[in-house]
């Protein structure tokens, strides 16, 4: 029994230190493994930290970096065609548009005479009339003179514009424009469904599109001189204004639904009768009906043949302003309040 305990204390003892030396081992190599993952890690942040305070200094050098182009020897641009320098500075050159497959029409109006020619593919050749070719911002450009001067192109399929498009012109007046510099809108372009033109009552310029829906053209006021009633030319369409004197309209406002109209015949002298009226359309666009409001004494206006012309028509969203007068001594503004 003594051998027996004897070696079973022996053996015990063997395989205790066998496993304690397997649990020192596997310790170890637990935490070799740990450091090298936290030494790795420690590593890439101080990596990082460094190199992110580094890296935008290095790429943003140019950004910040003060460049001096008043000694041309010192660099030579890329593409001349592209880059130019003015003033000691670097810029894009301003070059005349290219023409793509989505381009209706481009005028550059770089020729010296005659027709201009369409740089796009739809060959809209547009006729000069009484205008001029001249130098401009960029090559030449048309100078137009103010009344009698026209660029027009033959209607096309091309310009017959739809959906979502861009129109763009390059213009500049002898002088500043604004709401006291022209009698009338300065236009720009004209199509019939959209048009694009300076403002003479907000010295702004506009571009405005007529709703899809509209697709002809139907007369809505003054006398029936095509005869379209098959009646008489002396026949006012929807009640408005006849043919004697009335030359011109000169102006018209939007106050709700109702559209107000300045109209006169800008004659002076004795030979015509002032005829300086305003009108009011009430329903214009469904089934319209024309009343004079202003002129001839109508609610306490001014009194017949005094005025040739109400040249100018405004609103405050409340009341209608009208200038009125075309002869010396004769400017003057009145105001309607919808009433007198």
């Amino acid at each position: 029994m003594a051998f027996y305990w004897k070696n079973t204390k022996k053996a015990l003892y063997s395989l205790l230190m066998t496993f304690w030396r397997r649990k020192i081992v596997v310790a170890k190599w637990q935490f070799n493994a740990a450091s090298l993952f936290f030494l790795g890690l420690g590593t890439a942040l101080g990596f990082y930290l460094t190199l992110s305070g580094v890296i935008p200094k290095i790429l943003a050098a140019d950004t910040t970096d003060t460049w001096d182009f008043s000694v041309s020897g010192d660099y030579t641009p890329s593409d001349a065609n592209a880059l130019e320098v003015a003033s000691s500075t670097a810029r894009l050159k301003v070059q005349n548009y290219a023409s793509d497959a989505n381009t209706s029409a481009l005028w550059h109006l770089d020729e010296s005479s005659g027709n201009a020619t369409d740089s796009s593919s739809n060959g809209n050749t547009g006729t000069v009339t009484n205008a001029s070719y001249s130098a401009g911002s960029l090559n030449n450009a048309l100078g137009f003179n103010g009344s009698t001067s026209i660029f027009t192109a033959a209607d096309s399929a091309s310009l017959s514009l739809t959906g979502d498009f861009t129109v763009e012109a390059w213009t500049k007046f002898n002088s500043t424009f604004s709401t006291t510099s022209n009698r009338n809108r300065q236009g720009v372009l004209d199509k019939g469904p959209y048009r694009l033109y300076y403002d003479n009552e907000s010295g702004k310029a506009v571009f405005e599109m007529a709703p899809s829906s509209a697709n002809q053209w139907a007369q809505v006021a003054g006398p029936d001189m095509l005869n379209t009633n098959g009646v008489s030319i002396n026949t006012e369409i929807n009640r408005s204004w006849d043919a004697n004197s009335k030359n011109f309209v000169w102006n018209q406002v939007v106050v709700g639904s109702d559209i107000y109209v300045a109209l006169g015949s800008a004659t002076t002298g004795t030979t015509v009768t002032g005829d300086a009226e305003v009108w009011k359309c009430t329903a214009c666009a469904t089934s319209p009906v024309w009343s004079k409001i202003g002129g001839d004494g109508l609610n306490s206006s001014w009194a017949d043949g005094l005025y040739e012309d109400t040249s100018s028509i405004v609103t405050d969203g409340t009341n209608i302003y009208t200038g009125i007068g075309n002869s010396s001594g004769e400017a003057e503004v009145w105001r309607y309040n919808g009433s007198t």
